[in-house]
Protein backbone atom coordinates (compact mmCIF):
# COMPACT_ATOMS: atom_id res chain seq x y z
CA UNK A 1 0.00 0.00 0.00
CA UNK A 2 1.20 3.45 -1.17
CA UNK A 3 4.77 2.31 -2.14
CA UNK A 4 5.51 4.80 -5.02
CA UNK A 5 3.53 6.81 -7.65
CA UNK A 6 3.38 4.02 -9.82
CA UNK A 7 1.17 2.10 -6.97
CA UNK A 8 -1.00 5.06 -7.12
CA UNK A 9 -1.93 4.80 -10.73
CA UNK A 10 -3.03 1.22 -10.71
CA UNK A 11 -4.51 1.99 -7.03
CA UNK A 12 -6.29 4.68 -9.63
CA UNK A 13 -6.78 2.66 -12.42
CA UNK A 14 -8.27 -0.55 -10.37
CA UNK A 15 -11.03 1.70 -8.43
CA UNK A 16 -11.90 3.23 -11.63
CA UNK A 17 -12.39 -0.34 -13.33
CA UNK A 18 -14.06 -1.95 -10.72
CA UNK A 19 -16.26 0.69 -10.90
CA UNK A 20 -17.22 0.76 -14.56
CA UNK A 21 -17.57 -3.34 -14.55
CA UNK A 22 -18.95 -4.29 -11.43
CA UNK A 23 -21.37 -1.78 -10.12
CA UNK A 24 -24.74 -2.06 -11.95
CA UNK A 25 -25.44 1.14 -12.12
CA UNK A 26 -21.83 2.51 -12.39
CA UNK A 27 -22.79 4.77 -9.38
CA UNK A 28 -19.35 4.82 -7.08
CA UNK A 29 -19.40 4.30 -3.62
CA UNK A 30 -20.08 7.34 -1.24
CA UNK A 31 -17.09 5.99 0.44
CA UNK A 32 -13.47 4.82 0.06
CA UNK A 33 -11.65 3.53 3.14
CA UNK A 34 -8.14 3.29 3.01
CA UNK A 35 -5.64 2.03 5.02
CA UNK A 36 -2.42 3.42 5.91
CA UNK A 37 1.39 2.15 4.69
CA UNK A 38 3.86 0.38 6.71
CA UNK A 39 7.08 1.93 7.67
CA UNK A 40 9.36 0.18 5.71
CA UNK A 41 8.94 1.64 2.66
CA UNK A 42 6.91 4.75 3.59
CA UNK A 43 9.14 6.17 6.27
CA UNK A 44 6.33 8.88 7.66
CA UNK A 45 3.02 10.78 7.23
CA UNK A 46 4.44 13.23 5.53
CA UNK A 47 5.83 10.99 2.32
CA UNK A 48 2.34 9.27 2.77
CA UNK A 49 0.43 12.52 2.12
CA UNK A 50 2.43 13.58 -0.70
CA UNK A 51 1.71 10.59 -2.28
CA UNK A 52 -2.19 10.52 -1.55
CA UNK A 53 -2.45 14.04 -2.82
CA UNK A 54 -2.58 12.94 -5.87
CA UNK A 55 -4.87 10.30 -5.44
CA UNK A 56 -7.38 12.54 -3.62
CA UNK A 57 -7.33 15.16 -6.66
CA UNK A 58 -7.89 12.00 -9.32
CA UNK A 59 -10.69 10.92 -6.97
CA UNK A 60 -12.17 14.37 -6.43
CA UNK A 61 -12.80 15.13 -9.94
CA UNK A 62 -14.05 11.56 -11.05
CA UNK A 63 -16.41 11.29 -8.30
CA UNK A 64 -17.66 14.47 -6.67
CA UNK A 65 -19.79 12.88 -3.55
CA UNK A 66 -17.03 10.27 -2.51
CA UNK A 67 -15.55 10.38 0.96
CA UNK A 68 -12.02 9.10 1.57
CA UNK A 69 -11.48 8.12 5.19
CA UNK A 70 -8.31 6.44 6.67
CA UNK A 71 -8.23 4.24 9.11
CA UNK A 72 -5.71 4.03 12.13
CA UNK A 73 -3.64 0.18 12.20
CA UNK A 74 -1.98 -1.51 14.88
CA UNK A 75 -0.67 -4.66 14.11
CA UNK A 76 -0.48 -6.99 11.09
CA UNK A 77 0.76 -10.27 9.89
CA UNK A 78 3.09 -8.55 7.39
CA UNK A 79 6.56 -8.55 9.21
CA UNK A 80 8.31 -5.94 7.44
CA UNK A 81 7.46 -2.98 9.28
CA UNK A 82 5.15 -0.84 11.73
CA UNK A 83 1.98 1.12 10.53
CA UNK A 84 2.80 4.45 10.16
CA UNK A 85 -0.95 5.30 11.61
CA UNK A 86 -1.65 4.01 15.19
CA UNK A 87 -1.41 6.18 17.86
CA UNK A 88 -3.00 9.30 19.42
CA UNK A 89 0.08 11.53 17.86
CA UNK A 90 -0.10 9.72 14.85
CA UNK A 91 -3.13 11.19 14.78
CA UNK A 92 -2.85 14.34 15.20
CA UNK A 93 0.34 14.51 13.08
CA UNK A 94 -1.78 13.63 10.53
CA UNK A 95 -4.58 15.94 10.75
CA UNK A 96 -1.70 18.75 10.96
CA UNK A 97 -0.90 17.44 7.27
CA UNK A 98 -4.44 17.15 6.63
CA UNK A 99 -4.90 21.13 7.13
CA UNK A 100 -1.65 22.20 5.79
CA UNK A 101 -2.19 20.80 2.47
CA UNK A 102 -5.89 21.65 2.30
CA UNK A 103 -6.69 18.11 2.25
CA UNK A 104 -10.09 16.27 1.84
CA UNK A 105 -9.24 12.88 3.64
CA UNK A 106 -10.76 12.29 7.22
CA UNK A 107 -10.62 9.21 9.70
CA UNK A 108 -12.32 5.98 10.43
CA UNK A 109 -10.98 5.97 14.15
CA UNK A 110 -10.95 2.13 15.08
CA UNK A 111 -11.00 2.30 19.11
CA UNK A 112 -9.88 -1.24 19.72
CA UNK A 113 -6.90 -0.61 17.16
CA UNK A 114 -5.98 2.52 18.95
CA UNK A 115 -6.25 0.85 22.63
CA UNK A 116 -3.82 -1.76 21.46
CA UNK A 117 -1.37 0.88 20.09
CA UNK A 118 -1.03 2.34 23.43
CA UNK A 119 -0.63 -1.01 24.73
CA UNK A 120 -4.53 -1.61 26.46
CA UNK A 121 -6.72 -4.80 25.71
CA UNK A 122 -8.31 -7.71 27.50
CA UNK A 123 -7.33 -7.62 31.38
CA UNK A 124 -4.95 -5.04 30.73
CA UNK A 125 -7.37 -1.88 30.82
CA UNK A 126 -6.82 1.06 33.19
CA UNK A 127 -9.84 4.20 33.34
CA UNK A 128 -7.05 6.94 33.67
CA UNK A 129 -5.51 5.87 31.21
CA UNK A 130 -8.77 4.98 28.81
CA UNK A 131 -9.53 8.60 30.03
CA UNK A 132 -6.38 10.41 28.87
CA UNK A 133 -6.09 8.43 25.66
CA UNK A 134 -9.60 9.70 24.45
CA UNK A 135 -8.61 13.41 25.73
CA UNK A 136 -6.19 13.56 23.72
CA UNK A 137 -8.57 13.04 20.68
CA UNK A 138 -9.89 16.08 21.18
CA UNK A 139 -8.66 18.60 18.96
CA UNK A 140 -8.65 15.82 15.74
CA UNK A 141 -12.52 14.98 16.14
CA UNK A 142 -13.32 17.50 14.05
CA UNK A 143 -11.14 15.23 11.43
CA UNK A 144 -13.11 11.96 12.53
CA UNK A 145 -16.01 10.92 9.82
CA UNK A 146 -16.31 7.37 11.29
CA UNK A 147 -16.12 4.86 14.32
CA UNK A 148 -14.75 1.12 14.65
CA UNK A 149 -16.11 -0.80 17.20
CA UNK A 150 -16.30 -4.40 17.52
CA UNK A 151 -15.87 -6.80 20.81
CA UNK A 152 -12.85 -9.05 21.52
CA UNK A 153 -12.59 -12.45 23.85
CA UNK A 154 -10.56 -14.94 25.34
CA UNK A 155 -10.33 -18.35 23.83
CA UNK A 156 -8.66 -20.91 24.79
CA UNK A 157 -5.24 -21.07 26.20
CA UNK A 158 -5.74 -17.11 27.10
CA UNK A 159 -5.60 -16.07 23.58
CA UNK A 160 -7.57 -13.09 22.04
CA UNK A 161 -10.61 -13.37 19.44
CA UNK A 162 -10.60 -10.28 17.45
CA UNK A 163 -14.24 -9.52 16.19
CA UNK A 164 -15.46 -11.68 18.16
CA UNK A 165 -18.03 -11.42 21.00
CA UNK A 166 -19.24 -7.85 22.75
CA UNK A 167 -18.08 -4.87 25.19
CA UNK A 168 -18.81 -6.51 27.82
CA UNK A 169 -16.29 -9.43 26.85
CA UNK A 170 -14.09 -7.09 25.62
CA UNK A 171 -13.74 -4.59 28.54
CA UNK A 172 -14.41 -7.66 31.50
CA UNK A 173 -11.98 -9.82 29.81
CA UNK A 174 -14.69 -12.80 29.26
CA UNK A 175 -13.80 -15.81 27.57
CA UNK A 176 -15.48 -17.80 24.51
CA UNK A 177 -15.43 -20.74 22.79
CA UNK A 178 -12.57 -21.02 20.41
CA UNK A 179 -13.87 -20.03 16.71
CA UNK A 180 -12.25 -23.54 15.25
CA UNK A 181 -14.77 -25.03 16.99
CA UNK A 182 -18.04 -25.88 15.28
CA UNK A 183 -17.81 -22.00 14.11
CA UNK A 184 -19.70 -20.77 17.04
CA UNK A 185 -18.58 -18.63 20.06
CA UNK A 186 -20.99 -18.76 23.68
CA UNK A 187 -21.35 -15.05 24.30
CA UNK A 188 -25.13 -15.22 24.23
CA UNK A 189 -25.43 -14.90 28.17
CA UNK A 190 -23.24 -11.76 27.94
CA UNK A 191 -25.41 -10.31 24.85
CA UNK A 192 -28.44 -8.50 27.35
CA UNK A 193 -26.11 -6.43 29.31
CA UNK A 194 -27.61 -3.27 29.83
CA UNK A 195 -24.95 -0.71 29.43
CA UNK A 196 -26.81 1.51 31.73
CA UNK A 197 -25.46 -0.61 35.01
CA UNK A 198 -22.50 -0.50 36.37
CA UNK A 199 -22.00 -3.99 36.30
CA UNK A 200 -18.96 -3.72 34.20
CA UNK A 201 -17.51 -0.14 34.93
CA UNK A 202 -14.50 0.53 32.49
CA UNK A 203 -17.20 -0.04 29.68
CA UNK A 204 -19.28 2.32 31.13
CA UNK A 205 -16.65 4.52 31.33
CA UNK A 206 -15.23 4.22 27.76
CA UNK A 207 -18.84 4.69 26.68
CA UNK A 208 -19.16 7.75 28.80
CA UNK A 209 -16.24 9.55 27.40
CA UNK A 210 -16.44 8.71 23.86
CA UNK A 211 -20.30 9.89 24.06
CA UNK A 212 -18.43 13.02 25.51
CA UNK A 213 -15.94 13.05 22.94
CA UNK A 214 -17.98 12.97 20.17
CA UNK A 215 -20.93 15.52 21.56
CA UNK A 216 -19.93 18.06 18.63
CA UNK A 217 -23.53 17.44 16.79
CA UNK A 218 -21.45 16.19 14.30
CA UNK A 219 -23.06 12.99 12.17
CA UNK A 220 -20.92 10.22 11.60
CA UNK A 221 -20.45 6.80 10.11
CA UNK A 222 -20.57 3.56 12.52
CA UNK A 223 -18.75 0.20 11.36
CA UNK A 224 -19.17 -2.39 13.96
CA UNK A 225 -16.63 -4.82 12.33
CA UNK A 226 -18.59 -8.05 14.34
CA UNK A 227 -17.78 -11.61 13.18
CA UNK A 228 -19.84 -13.50 15.65
CA UNK A 229 -23.08 -14.14 16.67
CA UNK A 230 -25.71 -11.31 15.48
CA UNK A 231 -26.40 -10.43 19.56
CA UNK A 232 -23.15 -9.39 19.71
CA UNK A 233 -23.77 -6.81 17.23
CA UNK A 234 -26.69 -6.05 18.69
CA UNK A 235 -25.53 -5.63 22.18
CA UNK A 236 -22.78 -3.08 20.91
CA UNK A 237 -24.87 -1.47 19.31
CA UNK A 238 -27.78 -1.21 22.38
CA UNK A 239 -24.79 -0.12 24.42
CA UNK A 240 -24.00 2.93 22.05
CA UNK A 241 -27.90 3.84 22.04
CA UNK A 242 -28.27 3.47 26.33
CA UNK A 243 -25.34 5.67 26.28
CA UNK A 244 -26.55 8.43 24.48
CA UNK A 245 -26.00 8.16 21.17
CA UNK A 246 -28.51 7.95 18.29
CA UNK A 247 -28.85 6.31 15.13
CA UNK A 248 -30.33 7.93 11.93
Amino acid sequence: MWFNDAWVEDFIRFISQFISKFIADKKPPRIIEIHPPFNDYCKNLLQFIELYKYFEKEMSSRYHEMEILIENRYGSQYSGGKFILSTVDNLKELTKLIKEHNLKLRIALDFPQLFSAHHLDIRKFSKDRMLEILKQLCPVREYIASIHLWGKCLGKNGRINVHMGTLDSYFKGLSCEDRSANNVITLNSYAGVDASKEDNPVKGHFLRELHNLLSDGKVRYFLPEVNSEPEHLQSIVRDLIDSGFKFI
